[in-house]
Order: C-alpha cells, then structure tokens, then sequence
C-alpha cells in the first residue's frame, strides 16, 4: 500500500493507479523485476534473532500471502513478474 499511496491518505486515487507500474516497481529490492514475498518483508529490526533455525521454522504456520501478490500474480506462482507489473492497472 504504501508504494501506491503516493500522497499517504490511505486510499489509492485514479494518479496514484495511473503510476502503479513504476510505483510496483520500487518494491523489486534486487531489480531482477520480480516481486517475491522476502522482498515484502519489513526489514529484520536491528539484534533481532536470524531466521535460520530450522526447528523455528517447522513449528510455524503456512506464510501469509501478501495481498499485492493475491491480487497481481496472475500466474500464481508466488511472485509478481515484471509483465504483471506492467499490467498492474488491468487487476
């Protein structure tokens, strides 16, 4: 949401669509133009424990899908394409 509401009034206006390709864009933190659900993680807070314990990991639940990725992966395969990011206006 927040790459989309450009002017933060918490609704997403007919400009603010019109630029949703480049806005999208943004999210991509590696420029390889996908959008996956790692890159929409908020940054880990600074001391926070690593994620890489593998008995952590089995005891928790299935990962919550982003809504950007519910409504842009028309392939669903989990990540956001950059040709569905072009198409993001069309969703």
């Amino acid at each position: 949401m927040d790459a989309l509401d450009k002017d933060l009034d918490g609704s997403i206006s007919k400009d603010e669509l019109e630029t949703a390709a480049e806005s999208l864009k943004t999210l991509d933190k590696n420029n390889d133009g996908i959008i996956t659900k790692d890159e929409l993680k908020p940054e880990r807070p600074a001391g926070a424990p690593a994620d890489d314990d593998e008995e952590d990991k089995k005891s928790r639940r299935t990962p919550h899908v982003p809504p950007v990725i519910k409504v842009l992966d028309a392939d669903e395969k989990g990540e956001i394409s950059s040709e569905e990011i072009e198409n993001a206006t069309d969703s």
